[in-house]
């Protein structure tokens, strides 16, 4: 699949230092609203009073997409001690292990796992899904001072997990989230995954992130798969949370 094509677009007159800054990061074309063009770009990026923002052009319209972890707040209210990914990580009200989520996307997983009380490392290796969650997590931050501690406790890097000096990280845990593959049920309903799908292009390594990681876990890996999708390994799953849709297969050290 080929990656996509995005510009950076702007509404006035001039461009802003916002907008020229991000260009100048992810070396995106940068284009006037009004002279975008669906032949030329396949989305855009642009910032407006909910962060920044990206829009696909595409006959099916999902609307644009802002990362913002206001929505995932009930859910880090309820039972999260008892929710599986916390479960499988080996976090408790007793224990905070340090995690590594290797794969971050929009960082709702992190996002949970720093309510918990975990601090989590977060790797992203695709651009444009850095420039948003960044801009989420910082938007965040600015709330108030529960925020701020919440936000405090993700350390997010723009950076591939196979391409890490093992020798520099030593997380208790590391967690592992490989895309699902695309399937029309989940790409088309959810706004997230299916913005994931469209943005992200080429095949993870699945296997090299796992060796990676059982390399630099100190205690555990922790790897999320479709309820009924084969192990990432053959090496045998010490344990399993599972759930409706989705589990946890937990590899320890």
């Amino acid at each position: 699949m080929n990656p996509i094509k995005i510009a950076i677009t702007y509404g006035g007159k001039e461009i802003n230092d916002k907008e020229k800054e991000l260009q100048s990061r992810t070396r995106l074309p940068i284009v006037n609203r009004a002279q975008l063009s669906a032949d030329f770009v396949d989305g855009f990026l642009y910032y407006s009073s909910q962060g920044l923002r990206i829009e696909l052009v595409s006959k099916i319209n999902q609307g644009p997409l802002s990362v913002s972890f206001n929505t995932l707040e009930k859910r880090a209210r309820d039972s999260l001690f008892g929710q599986n990914l916390i479960k499988a990580l080996g976090i408790n009200k007793g224990r905070r292990p340090k995690i590594l989520d290797a794969t971050a996307g929009f960082g709702t997983d992190s996002f949970l796992i720093a309510c918990a009380g975990s601090e989590v490392s977060l790797f992203e290796r695709n651009t444009i899904v850095f420039e948003l969650l960044q801009d989420g997590l910082i938007r965040y931050s600015l709330i108030g001072a529960k925020e701020n501690r919440i936000a405090s406790r993700m350390r997010l890097y723009h950076m591939d997990f196979n391409d890490i000096e093992s020798n520099n990280w030593t997380p208790d845990v590391v967690y592992l989230d490989p895309m699902f593959p695309r399937s029309s049920k989940n790409s088309l309903s959810k706004k997230p995954m299916y913005y994931m799908q469209k943005i992200l292009s080429g095949k993870t390594d699945e296997s090299c992130m796992f060796e990676m990681a059982l390399k630099i876990a100190k205690k555990r890996v922790v790897v999320k798969r479709r309820a009924n999708s084969p192990e990432i390994s053959k090496r045998k799953v010490d344990f399993v949370y599972k759930g409706n849709s989705n589990r946890f297969d937990v590899y320890l050290i």
